[in-house]
């Protein structure tokens, strides 16, 4: 859910500062979906326990994106070409 929602927030700032395109009703209407999701589990949870949880979940996340980004600046390094094919290829 963290990961959908962060993702929607993501294209929502790029459309914005885009201005390309607006998002779809569909990845807002599933955004707005999740969003009372969250906000049912934190009404039948206790708060803190809530807020600790989603705290860590996020910071799961943050650390996978960092370690991602860590092995793609050494995999740059060690293998250029190698990196540079990779990289061409998830812009695709």
């Amino acid at each position: 859910m963290n990961r959908a929602l962060f993702e929607d927030a993501h294209k929502e700032e790029h459309s914005y500062r885009t201005r390309r395109k607006m998002i779809t009703s569909d990845s807002t209407s599933e955004a707005d979906l999740l969003k009372e999701v969250i906000q049912l589990l934190e009404k039948n949870c206790r708060t803190e326990l809530f807020m600790s949880a989603l705290i860590s979940v996020k910071a799961k996340a943050r650390d996978k994106r960092v370690t991602r980004t860590q092995e793609w600046a050494a995999e740059a390094v060690h293998d250029p070409e190698g990196a540079a094919k990779r990289s061409k290829d998830r812009e695709k």
